[in-house]
């Protein structure tokens, strides 16, 4: 796949995700003009009861903090919106400042501040402390907005950029607020916003399709470059002969020849040599149990631990590998992407786009060829991986994934339940986090686990043996890509590209087991 077909794809996957947002947005904001709006226009929480033990209640700007030019601010035609009426009898003020005076305001006093207001209008709050009354406050002159009296009160006025502060208080600054309060706000051009968030959405999404459908198309049917071991290139089919362009379908040969268990040098298809100009290969570099993907066994993973590792470069890898990391956070979004388009593409003809699934597969070989260089996949060779999609000779990471013909239809309904509990292994294989947020009456906690994972811990030991020693233990360089291979055996199967189910086996070393192989290929 060519550069251009790669950057087209990427692109196009940047531009469906804000549109489908701006759609989503767009629509809900529709809704919500619709069905949440009473006959006034205003989208309202009624709280049957605010109260404080000082002086006020006040929402600040966690609440009413607005962002952004004054010209679209102003198009938007915000409308806030706080009704009062007294629970025990006495008149209410209601007033809206700029923040930091109604803070100056009520700075010796205690009252307190609305951090939120659930769906069923309860307030959660945060208490400042403090002594006695103030002044009255519709007597004071840095009210924006005011009303008091006896009775409910109303307050409405338009929202303008800055931090603001609403004030709900006894009208003698007295301290013991209890009032039943209604919180709403009313956009005036709430159809325009909602037919604009659409209409751009639709926009970004016709061309980031259009874009997609462009780079997905202008795969190339070419030959593969010669493989770096002989036998069949990485991305073929066991049955394709050497240097034929793929899409075209090879008479049946007697049958794959297996490589020779004793690393010398291999031969092609149906006993052929290698071809005169494939480049010449390193002995430690001839892996005795390379095969290529099957129907059986798609998912296909290989790691060859490179002789004389550095004893430290290790520590300095992941900066190296910065570039890569930031074009595989776009190449991964365009992976997500694509993913839900070959969904529907399997639902409606039961098969995985090829250009599609090209790209998707390059996606997971770059991530692996990175892994292996510099995080968790190993830290096995010291070659700085390509910037390429495509499978490259002499590589010591490869990934292979076998093209499916046929997909199942029902399987991609139910294939995220199916793999719950490799997710579990998974999870504790490559890492998780959890966060936990208690709020108190002043207080926001939040807390945070985070486990490293299996093969973060056997990568590290790995590593410090390997700067201790000047040697990368093989007993747990087999296990490390054991797991490698079971984790991108389920991203597979859950990315669609494969049903045959992962199974639950750890296959150890940088080569599955040949006989296992052998007898599928027989």
């Amino acid at each position: 796949m060519k550069t251009r077909h790669i950057v087209a794809i990427v692109i196009g996957c940047l531009l469906i995700l804000p549109g489908i947002g701006l759609l989503f947005g767009g629509g809900a904001v529709g809704v919500a003009g619709l069905a949440a709006r009473d006959n006034g226009g205003w989208m309202s929480v009624d709280m049957s009861r605010l109260e404080s033990s000082g002086v006020a209640v006040t929402a600040d700007d966690n609440m009413l903090r607005v962002e952004g030019p004054a010209g679209p601010v102003n198009w938007f035609g915000l409308q806030a919106r706080v009704t009062a009426r007294s629970l025990d009898g006495k008149p209410v003020f209601v007033g809206v400042a700029p923040q930091d005076s109604v803070r100056s305001y009520l700075a010796t006093a205690a009252y307190d501040r609305v951090l939120s207001v659930d769906r069923y209008g309860v307030a959660t709050y945060s208490h400042a402390p403090g002594s006695g009354s103030v002044a009255p406050p519709a007597n004071q002159t840095f009210w924006d907005r005011s009303v008091n009296g006896a009775g409910t009160q109303d307050l409405a006025w338009t929202l303008q950029t800055g931090q603001w502060a609403v004030a709900v208080m006894n009208a003698d600054g007295s301290p013991g607020v209890a009032v039943a309060a209604t919180a709403g706000v009313r956009v005036g051009s709430i159809w325009a916003i909602a037919l604009s968030l659409i209409g751009v959405g639709l926009v970004l999404i016709g061309t980031g399709a259009a874009l997609v459908i462009v780079g997905a198309r202008g795969r190339q049917a070419t030959q593969l470059p010669p493989p770096p071991y002989g036998g069949t290139p990485v991305g073929q089919g066991p049955d394709q002969p050497l240097g034929q362009p793929l899409g075209q379908q090879p008479p049946p040969p007697a049958g794959p020849p297996l490589p020779p268990p004793t690393g010398e040098p291999v031969a092609g298809p149906a006993g052929q040599p290698v071809p005169a100009g494939a480049p010449p290969v390193p002995p430690d570099r001839v892996p005795p149990d390379r095969v290529p993907p099957t129907p059986d066994d798609p998912v296909r993973l290989d790691a060859e631990l490179q002789p004389g590792l550095s004893r430290g470069l290790w520590l300095v890898k992941w900066i190296a590998a910065i570039p890569h990391v930031l074009i595989l956070t776009a190449l991964w979004a365009a992976f997500g992407v694509l993913t839900v388009i070959a969904w529907f593409a399997i639902l409606f003809t039961g098969r995985y786009p090829r250009g599609i699934f090209e790209f998707n597969v390059g996606v997971l070989r770059w991530t692996w060829r990175v892994s292996y260089y510099a995080f968790s996949g190993g830290l096995g060779t010291d070659e700085y991986p390509p910037f390429s999609l495509d499978p490259q000779p002499g590589d010591r990471a490869q990934l292979d994934i076998a093209y499916p013909e046929h997909l199942s239809r029902g399987l991609i309904f139910v294939k995220w339940l199916l793999l719950l509990p490799h997710w579990i292994f998974v999870a504790l294989v490559v890492g998780t986090s959890s966060t936990w947020t208690h709020v108190s009456e002043a207080t926001r906690t939040t807390t945070e686990f985070q486990w490293p994972g299996l093969l973060g811990v056997l990568v590290g030991i790995a590593a410090l043996i390997l700067l201790f020693t000047g040697s990368y233990p093989r007993p747990l360089f087999d296990l490390v890509i054991g797991l490698d291979r079971w984790t991108y055996r389920v991203v597979a199967y859950g990315a669609l590209m494969t049903d045959v189910y992962p199974p639950f086996r750890l296959d150890q070393g940088g080569h599955a087991p040949v006989t296992t192989l052998r007898a599928r290929m027989t």
